[in-house]
Formats: C-alpha cells, structure tokens, sequence
C-alpha cells in the first residue's frame, strides 16, 4: 500500500500511455457532498494501489491528478459510481465521463432474478472470493479531522484494489448474459444522471407547507365524520353488548396491546351513551378486519377495503364515502406532509432524489430519497417543484408510447394505420368494438377501449376488465373476443413472443435488453402454474416499457452530449417513466423547447420505423402534467 500525501508516485502512474483502466473509490463523513466531507480517495492502477489522505494532501496537485484521469479519459471502475463522482465533482469540479460501475454490472447479470442492486461485499465475494469487512466503513460516519488507522487505510485500500479484477470477471459476464450493447448504454449515460442528481429540483418549502396544513385539517374533518356516521349507527355496528368491552369485541377490535387494568376498565363501562362515546373513538378504520365488520353491518357487500373497490360502493352507503376522503387526506398528509420536506437540501433549497438507472427489472428508472416518482399530479403538489431564478421548466413526454411500441414491433395493421393517420387510438379502437362511428364515441367507450388496447400487453382477463367497468364478466369476455378477433397479428405476436421467452429463460426489448424470468425448475404444483403465468406477464410487458425506458435513457445521453447551450443553461432534471422534466434559462426558451423534442424524437426513432413518435410538451416557472 502507499500512503502519499504529496502525490509524486500517483501522477507518473497515471500518465503511463498504458493504463487505460482506474479503480476509484471514496471514504467520506457521510452520504451528501453538499454537507459532509471528502475524507480519502483511493486510486488503484495494475502496479500499485494509492490512499490519498485528502486533508494534507497538496490541493492543486490532487486536482492536477484528477484531471490526468479526465483529459485522458481512463475508465474508473467503482461501485455505485455516482456516489464518489459527485464527491468529486463537488470538490473539484471535474466530471468524469467513462464509468465502469460494478453495481450496475450485477444488477444487469441478475436483471429480474435478484435484488436490484448488490453490496460490493457480495458480489466480491462471489467473483473474487474475497471477504471485505464493512464494519470499519462506520467509523467513517461524521468524521471531522483526517487522521486515519492503519485499519481504516487498509479497509480503504481493499475496496480500491479489487475493483480493476471484478471490472474484467464482470465484462465477460455481461458479454456472456448479451447484456453489453445495454451496458454501455448505461454508462455513456451515468454521468449525465450524476449531474442531474447533483442539481437537484428547487422546491417551495412554504407552498408545500400550507398543503400539508390543509391535509391535516381535512383529514380531521373526514375522520370526525368518520366517526359520527358510526356513532349514529352504533347498535348496528355493536350488535348486542352490556358494557364497553363486548361491544369492542363484537366489533372485531383487537385487545392486545391492551392492559388487564385497562380491559376492565371497559367492562365496568355499562350505560350506552358512555360506551358510545369511548367505543366509537376506539374503532380504527386502519384495521382491516374492523373497517371491514362496519362495512358489512351497515350494508356494503364489499370484500376488502381495497381504496380501488371501495370507488364502486360509493353509494352504497356514507361511510364508504367518508372512508375514502380520509384516506385520501391521510395520503396528503403523511407521504406528502411535513415529514417530506427534510428532503430539502439546505444549502441549495432543492430536493436531490436518487435515480436508479436499473431500480427496476424492465430497465426504466426508478427514484427514491424521496421517490419523485409517485408524486401527485396534481397542480397543487407538481406546482411546487419549481424553476431557479431566470430559468423555465419544461415537461416533455411521449404520447402513448407503448403501444406505438407494441405496434411497431407486431406489424399490427390496425395500430400503424391508426397511428399514421394520426388517429386517436383508442377511440379507433372503441369504433371497432362497439361498432360504433367515431363521432358516436363516448367517454366511457374510449375509457373501455383503452383498457382493452393494453390487455394484450398487460394481461388484463375479463375478470379484470368486468371488476374495472362494473359490468358482467361474460360481457366483458365478448369484448375482449371481438377485440383480438380484430387484432390477430397483435395477438398471434404476443403468444410467439411470450413462448420466446419461456423458451430461452428472458425477455428482450427492441433494444436488446434483456430481463431473465424466474422460472420454476417443473410444473407440478399450482404455485408453480402460477409463477410460470406471472414470469410471461412480465416478459411481455418488458418488451413495451424496457424499449421505452430505453428511449428515455438515449433522450438523456442526446440532452447531455450533444447539448449547444452549456449544462447551466440547458438541463435535465428528472424523468417519470415516459416523461423528462428540464430546466432552461428564460432567454433559450424556444430554442431549448425545439431541441428537447429533437432529443425524444431522436431516441424514439432507433426503434421506432414505420410508426410515428409524438412528443408533448409544456413550459412553465414549474413541473405541470
């Protein structure tokens, strides 16, 4: 091991004309560059293997260094490699831009088949059968001087030497798996999704604030009513009861988290008016089994007090009403409460949520700390997800990009006539269903043609769709039956594809991404019949939307590489699925608008041939839907 402090061996090493591959890693105070210290860097070559203690070392000569690694464009191979870079960037202002990251290697090999992302402790150990002992990586956390053990050096310098052998077990893994083509996607794009995670969103704090206030105060309001519906119809929920405790009991309330004291306390309560006043606050409409008991006396023929089949007992009965507003409120005032603005950086007053490149088997993004995915969109909740001083924020996203992507890739004659006439979709699809003009079409028509349009990619069964429209299920099948009797090359490919895919143990996107099914070994069992339906659901939807979150990764890669204004001036921020959030300066507005769709519909025609791409698009000084 060398410990330097002045760098003279490092440099050399580094512009060795042979070199062409860096391990790179560092140790920091915590997670957040805005907040937390860049402790070390440890930097491993095929010779030697460098600890840079950076509180001693010579600044300039450190960046001087680091810069070698940049203009020369060496590969640096670490894990989880967005962490160290933007410490980096942070500290130095140097981007790095050829990645080799080892844990989206692993979560490529085992794409759909394990856990998304894969410790550096198990995946050495799998490759290399070394055993790392994270432990000491604790003593790390909220370090504020840079004096080191010897322990915590070797530890630093253990994490850095291994990473130049899991770089070459790794590369012929993904060659082995046909996952190379996707995997240099991912890295020609990981360094965009870096500096999008370093800039961050800025947020309203005091908007966002006054929401969750007012979720508050109408959660109350919906649990005070709540609760007055099932005061006015106690004996109906009691049944009958002398004293506090049976009445609970009858009403399936669970004791216990209760004290023996406290237990008779209830019994000893026997005049109605007070059993009803301590009973009714008692009742948690949380509980499954008590929300479901005051659902069935007062006369709602529900079988679960799932939000989505409670919406069609609307009706039936007040309470399923006031159930639903305070879970709605609750939602608000919990996911989206008060709690939600620690995400709030202090010191930029933007959210830096983490994007996940592989968060997902289907390879599209995922998002999270916080998942800014599932944000609402509502304009009250999107509005406060806001444009910098002097910059607008544009929100751009495909239109029905799935099932242009399933047309294209079946020949379906009905989607790419449809399609290329610019007709809308599902209303073409409603006309030949319901054997109706298109100027006869309703609302409803086209809402069940939606519905019926990604039934083939999504599984839906008559089951699904008479529950979804409330109607008979033997209807529902009549609809489903005259739709693929309409749509036969749709179907004829899903069945191939979908055998395809059983057959070889994957699925693959038109991109050639692949997701592998976890199949069971035979077919004995019911279970097994189950997870081998489930495993061909999934390829088939991976197809639509693993190529649609491919376009949305090239869409990013075009944004960043090929960008005319400068990352200050042009930049992306944020993608939802077929959506990508940018942020420009007031004075590019039009220019930067026409070059974000070029970018969409750019990356949409690698796979998209015979039919078109449309692209949506909104300016304003915040995120809209």
């Amino acid at each position: 091991m060398i410990v330097t402090d002045i760098l003279h061996q490092l440099v050399p090493a580094l512009q060795d004309e042979n070199l062409k591959a860096v391990g790179f890693d560092t140790e920091s105070s915590g997670l957040n560059p805005y907040e937390d210290v860049l402790l070390l860097i440890q930097i491993s070559t095929p010779e030697d293997d460098f600890v840079i203690n950076v509180g001693s070392a010579d600044k300039r000569y450190l960046e001087y260094a680091l810069g070698l690694i940049e203009a020369r464009n060496l590969v640096t191979v670490a894990h989880n490699w967005k962490h160290d870079a933007k410490f980096i960037y942070h500290n130095y202002g140097i981007l790095f831009k050829n990645p080799f990251d080892t844990m989206i290697a692993e979560s490529l090999i085992r794409a759909g088949i394990a856990a998304k992302f894969s410790s550096l402790k198990d995946i050495s150990m799998d490759y290399l059968g070394i055993q790392l002992d994270k432990d000491v990586r604790e003593k790390f956390i909220g370090k504020t001087d840079f004096e080191f053990s010897d322990e915590e050096l070797e530890y630093s310098e253990m994490d850095a030497k291994i990473l130049l052998p899991l770089k070459d077990k790794l590369e012929r893994k993904l060659v082995e798996k046909g996952q190379w083509n996707t995997w240099e996607l991912e890295m020609k794009l990981e360094p965009v999704v870096t500096l999008m995670e370093y800039t961050g969103i800025y947020f309203d704090v005091e908007g966002w604030r006054s929401l969750s206030i007012d979720a508050v105060r109408e959660r109350e309001k919906a649990g005070m009513e709540v609760k007055r519906i099932m005061a006015d119809n106690f004996d109906k929920l009691a049944g009958k009861y002398t004293n506090a405790y049976e009445a609970l009991e009858n009403m399936k309330f669970s004791f216990s988290k209760l004290r023996k004291a406290e237990k008779d306390n209830l019994k000893a309560i026997t005049t109605k008016d007070e059993i009803k006043s301590v009973v009714v606050p008692m009742i948690n409409f949380g509980s499954w089994r008590q929300a479901l008991h005051v659902l069935h006396k007062l006369g709602v023929p529900t079988k679960t007090t799932n939000a989505k089949e409670l919406e069609w007992h609307r009706r039936d009965h007040p309470i399923v009403e006031a159930k639903l507003s305070y879970a709605e409120w609750d939602k608000k005032a919990t996911l989206y409460g008060e709690d939600f603005l620690k995400h709030v950086n202090p010191f930029t007053s933007a959210i830096h949520t983490s994007l996940n490149q592989t968060g997902t088997a289907t390879g599209r993004f995922s998002s999270d700390n916080p998942n800014l995915q599932n944000i609402l969109t509502d304009f009250k909740y999107r509005s406060k997800f806001i444009a910098r001083p002097g910059y607008k924020m544009g929100t751009y996203d495909y239109s029905q990009i799935e099932l242009r992507i399933i047309g294209e890739v079946s020949r379906e004659p009905r989607f790419i006539e449809a399609y290329q006439n610019g007709w809308d979709l599902h209303s073409s699809t409603a006309s030949i269903v319901f054997q109706k003009p298109l100027e006869e079409i309703t609302k409803e028509n086209r809402k069940f043609a939606k519905s019926l349009n990604f039934a083939t990619v999504y599984g839906t069964t008559a089951k699904g769709l008479a529950w979804n429209f409330a109607i008979p299920e033997a209807e529902a099948q009549e609809y489903l039956d005259v739709y693929f009797q309409e749509h036969p090359t749709l179907k004829y490919f899903v069945k191939k594809f979908g055998n395809m895919c059983m057959d070889r143990g994957y699925s693959v996107t038109m991109g050639g991404r692949r997701r592998f099914l976890p199949l069971p070994k035979r077919a004995n069992s019911r279970s097994d019949y189950k997870a081998i339906y489930k495993a061909r659901r999934k390829a088939v939807n991976h197809l639509p939307q693993g190529t649609c979150g491919d376009m949305i990764k090239w869409d990013l890669v075009f944004m960043f590489y090929e960008n005319p204004f400068g990352w200050e001036n042009f930049r992306p921020l944020l993608t939802v699925h077929d959506e990508i959030v940018v942020e420009m300066t007031d004075d590019i507005e039009e220019q930067a608008g026409k070059f974000a769709r070029v970018c969409m519909i750019k990356a949409a025609e690698i796979y998209l041939k015979e039919i078109p791409v449309e692209v949506d698009g909104i300016v304003d000084t915040h995120w809209r839907k």
